[in-house]
């Protein structure tokens, strides 16, 4: 969940400011905390830095492997880290992100190793029930020599598996954020909303958005939507200038307000408020009805010369 969590911070606070960057827009960098260090201390997987899920499954492949040895481990490697403390021989603590979370290392190696015999995957695959989803729920290869794979591979591959999959799309998403933990009707518990705002990078996507800018798009886009909405670019035929030349034409011609309402950068145009993009896809919409019942009557005069030709 770690990666999960980092892939929405660097959406909405890393990208946005690096856009701002590339396009070369003025800009005072907002801090936020990058949980990196975190993924990295469950997840890693190469010499220096061995991640907690490495060592876990070194250790159940050890075969006198248990789970003193295994907080030791975590000791030689990772004593001196700022996002761990070892509280006794079995409990250590992860300074997570969103708080700190103690651990019991007791029956660890056990549930780690999350092995299941032949028979029951067998039974489930082909048994009597013969559904698709059960059936899908036990995709392992029975009778394969090949060391099962423990708990923290299947989850480590499959958040893996999630995030790649965002990757390729553009997501939008919606943050939910739990009033209470007795899910219950009419009970705000301030503080534990407030440790959500925080934690979730809530305030630090705000001041984002606050000091950012609500819209962007290409020059050419945009002056392909919004040249009707003025006088120099339409209509007297095709837009022989430049693309960013006729964009800020167009922007100002709405004698806009306000500091900065839209700044031009290297390959994009940025527009602070909405309200501008709204009145923007006003006008658009009057200009296009307007320019629609121009040619309505044009092609309704030309029907009715025709038609009076053909009484003659």
């Amino acid at each position: 969940m770690k990666n999960y969590s980092r892939f929405f911070i660097n959406l909405t606070l890393k990208e946005e400011q690096e856009e701002y960057n590339r396009e070369a827009i003025e800009w005072e960098p907002i801090d936020f905390f990058n949980n990196k260090i975190c993924c990295d201390l469950i997840e890693a997987s190469s010499v220096p830095s061995i991640g907690l899920f490495k060592l876990l499954d070194d250790m159940c492949n050890i075969p006198k492997g248990t789970d003193d040895k295994f907080v030791k481990e975590l000791i030689t490697y990772h004593a001196n880290h700022d996002h761990l403390k070892i509280l006794d021989a079995t409990h250590f603590e992860i300074i997570h992100y969103a708080g700190s979370v103690i651990y019991d290392a007791e029956g660890m190696l056990n549930k780690n190793k999350d092995t299941l015999y032949d028979d029951h995957v067998l039974l489930c695959q082909n048994g009597k029930c013969r559904s698709p989803f059960i059936q899908s729920l036990f995709p392992d290869q029975t009778g394969s020599k090949a060391r099962p794979t423990s708990a923290s591979h299947k989850i480590k591959t499959s958040i893996g598996l999630l995030v790649n999959a965002l990757s390729e799309c553009q997501p939008h998403y919606i943050r939910c954020i739990k009033p209470n933990d007795k899910k219950a009707a009419n009970n705000f518990d301030s503080s534990r909303v407030e440790h959500q705002v925080k934690y979730l990078g809530l305030l630090e996507n705000v001041k984002v958005r606050r000091a950012g800018y609500a819209y962007r798009n290409t020059y050419d886009k945009f002056f392909y939507r919004y040249a009707i909405c003025c006088e120099k670019t339409w209509p007297a035929g095709p837009w022989i200038g430049k693309f960013k030349e006729a964009t800020l034409i167009i922007l100002e011609s709405l004698n806009l307000t306000g500091k900065k309402p839209f700044c031009a950068g290297t390959t994009k145009i940025f527009v602070r408020a909405p309200e501008t993009v709204f009145s923007l896809e006003e006008k658009r919409e009057r200009k296009t009805y307007s320019q629609a019942l121009r040619l309505k009557k044009f092609f309704l005069k030309n029907a009715m010369e025709k038609k009076k030709k053909k009484k003659k």
